[in-house]
């Protein structure tokens, strides 16, 4: 039994540290698409718009990003 718990424990403590850091990288991730998302609507909000360069405020406000996009573009 004192077996069977030492090799679990141990097993445990190797995937651990790779969920954290796989965690880490998605949320890398994330943020960057997040990033590309706001860039291309802001170059589709100026094609419409006669070139005029928007803030992310105007961009919500016109519906061209949702709240969460504009959130975390401002936490960069």
């Amino acid at each position: 039994m004192l077996i069977v718990l030492l090799v679990i424990s141990a097993l445990v403590l190797l995937f651990i540290p790779n969920i954290s850091r796989y965690r880490d990288h998605v949320n890398k991730e994330g943020r960057q698409a997040v990033l590309q998302l706001v860039d291309a609507q802001k170059e589709l909000y100026s094609l419409q718009n006669n070139g005029k360069v928007p803030t992310i405020s105007e961009l919500l406000k016109e519906g061209y990003i949702k709240q969460e996009h504009a959130d975390a573009y401002n936490k960069k």
